[in-house]
């Protein structure tokens, strides 16, 4: 599973495959069938089951989550080290099927799943169960209502796209068995079906209406031409024997050479051309779609938006909300700068020559677990791998993205740096990056909830709202790590804060209220950002990625509402230790509910101090 830095979110309601959890965190849209056969042995029927949990909920539980992670292989693969530990295994290799040809039933499939799921009695179920109610039932309810939207959906696009991200699933595909080996080249073998069914996807989307605008569907075509370019020299090629090395040392010269040769042969022979077929697909749809703007401009496509919003988010506030948060954001955003330059004419100077402790990644990653200590609390894994994006992907993936360990392997984090964003020229963005991607962001916050021995089908339930607005939220602080002045790090929190909240206004701006390129351009004319560059890159990212700004920018708001809310209950007896110990242990969930879940923390705290008192 990847978490990203900005300019990469998850893909809408709730992704065109479960694939897509590997890539941002994203349900399966029960729209899209993906059906692979499986086979199970006799589970542990203990698996997720602590005293005081119902039993016969745990089972209805442990069903989801063996049916859920044996979907298709990527997902099984990734989520599990040892699934012989939870009595699973699969007998296809496969990235599924994906079929949109019966949406009655699949509607019907999860109604009937939503109705088991109200069949339990909720008062007997522990606290921790409980809430794990309340996150499926929203789950199902959100899924059943978005069964009609399932052609406005995105698959291809220049950032979160499968066709941008499979080369990263694939190349971080670990070998800790020889038979890995052999699935993992039997995968390769299955993608020139799997992109070609996908594609079977956007023409329905085209003779319905809903195809890109040629402008996502050119920069898609030039990134999957940029990947091919040298078939010989690609990606999937260049590291296999590396990772032979590396991860399977045992293998002799000989078996390594006739897995090398293997590999190239399915890399050659289906992988590429089934980026080749794309792009012949996609160029030939070209002219089709209806529509170049937001999805405001689609029939009922506020309506899918706002449905896109709060499944980003896990903000229950309307997307009037949003605007209105975000409006009022971005003028205090400046009003800060501006008091700050009012009392240091030299502000933007400083700013601009602001530079942090180190440039080096490991010593940056380091230093901030112990940095980090005074708010937050000691991290539970130090282990961490530094990787670069490969040149063939740079211009196309986020600046450093993190790769979530499966849920049995705690201490397998790699995190991944884009040098193309991201480097030593750029230090100051390069420092607080990390502090995005490792701590205590979304390496911290993941090894944290691993070790709380959450139930699996958390793991299973990814909002991105809370892991990428948690990230942005300790970016934000991070500037106050980089040994700069109070005044250089306030200001330089309010200009990233700045920054991004008004990519996700122009988001929202373009998709929810139909803005044109010249509404928009008008819009950041207020900020002297109107000229024709920046307006073309941000509207046609809106346009390609609805909601994609929204999980950093919404969520990161909410977290620091939930603080404030804290501070406010607890006063002088607030520790943000313990706060942050909370909203880590709580885990990934919809923001209402952990405001339920903080009350009654609240309570305990002031029960607490009482009693000492």
């Amino acid at each position: 599973m990847l978490r990203k830095s900005y300019g990469s979110l998850s893909l809408g309601l709730a992704g065109i495959l479960s694939v897509s959890t590997i890539l941002s965190g994203c349900a399966q849209n029960p729209g899209i069938r993906n059906t692979s056969r499986t086979s199970a042995a006799a589970a542990d029927t203990q698996i997720g089951l602590l005293p005081g949990d119902s039993p016969e909920f745990n089972n209805f539980l442990m069903d989801l989550f063996n049916e859920q992670i044996t979907s298709n292989s990527i997902d099984f693969h990734y989520s599990l080290e040892h699934p012989e530990n939870y009595g699973l295994s699969m007998e296809n290799v496969t990235f599924g099927t994906v079929d949109i040809s019966n949406p009655d039933q699949d509607l019907e499939d999860t109604k009937a799943v939503l109705d088991q799921l109200r069949d339990f009695d909720y008062d007997t179920l522990s606290s921790r169960q409980q809430l794990i109610y309340d996150m499926l039932e929203e789950n199902f309810q959100d899924s059943i209502d978005s069964i009609d939207y399932t052609l406005y959906q995105t698959i291809f696009s220049p950032t979160i796209g499968i066709q941008a991200q499979l080369p990263v699933i694939l190349s971080e595909y670990t070998f800790r068995t020889q038979q890995d080996i052999d699935d993992y080249i039997l995968l390769l073998e299955d993608v020139d079906r799997y992109f070609s069914e996908l594609l079977d996807v956007e023409k329905a989307k085209a003779e319905a209406g809903f195809f890109m605008a040629d402008f996502t569907a050119d920069a898609v075509i030039s990134q999957c031409q940029e990947f091919i370019a040298s078939p010989q020299e690609n990606l999937l090629i260049d590291i296999f024997q590396e990772k032979l090395d590396s991860e399977m040392p045992e293998l002799s010269q000989e078996q390594k050479d006739d897995y090398i040769r293997r590999n190239q042969d399915a890399v050659l022979n289906h992988v590429i051309p089934a980026y080749e077929n794309l792009i012949e697909g996609l160029t030939a749809l070209k002219g089709t779609g209806t529509n170049e703007g937001g999805l405001a401009n689609y029939e009922n496509g506020a309506d899918y938006y706002s449905m896109l919003a709060k499944s980003a988010t896990g903000s229950s506030k309307t997307v009037d909300e949003m605007i209105q948060l975000t409006d009022d954001a971005l003028s205090d955003d400046l009003n800060t700068i501006l008091t700050l330059y009012f009392s240091d004419t030299d502000l933007l100077t400083e700013m601009t020559e602001a530079q942090p402790p180190s440039t080096d990644p490991r010593e940056i990653l380091d230093m901030l677990q112990t940095a980090i200590t005074d708010e937050f609390p000691q991290p539970v894994s130090g282990e961490f791998t530094i990787k670069y994006v490969h040149k063939s992907l740079e211009e196309n993936l986020s600046p450093a993205f993190y790769m979530v360990p499966a849920i049995d392997a705690v201490d397998s984090n790699t995190i991944y740096i884009n040098n193309y964003y991201t480097n030593a020229e750029n230090a100051m963005s390069l420092f607080t990056t990390l502090a995005h991607e490792g701590y205590p962001g979304h390496l911290y916050e993941s090894t944290w909830f691993n070790s709380t021995n959450p139930h699996p089908i958390r793991k299973l339930l990814n909002y991105s709202g809370y892991s990428e607005g948690w990230a942005t939220y300790v970016e934000m602080r991070s500037f106050a790590w980089t040994g700069v002045s109070d005044s250089i790090a306030q200001a330089l929190s309010a200009n990233q804060d700045f920054s991004l909240g008004l990519c996700a206004r122009v988001d929202m701006g373009v998709n929810y209220q139909g803005w044109t390129r010249e509404e928009t351009t008008e819009y950041m004319n207020q900020f002297g950002m109107g000229d024709e560059d920046t307006v073309t890159w941000l509207y046609e990212a809106v346009v390609a990625e609805p909601s994609n700004y929204l999980s950093y920018y919404i969520g990161y708001k909410e977290f620091k509402a939930l603080r404030a809310e804290a501070e406010e209950a607890l006063g002088t007896d607030f520790d943000p230790v313990s706060f942050h110990e909370f909203i880590l242990t709580t885990g990934p969930a919809p923001f209402d509910l952990i405001r339920e879940q903080m009350d009654v923390w609240i309570s305990q705290v002031n029960d607490g101090n009482a009693q000492a008192a």
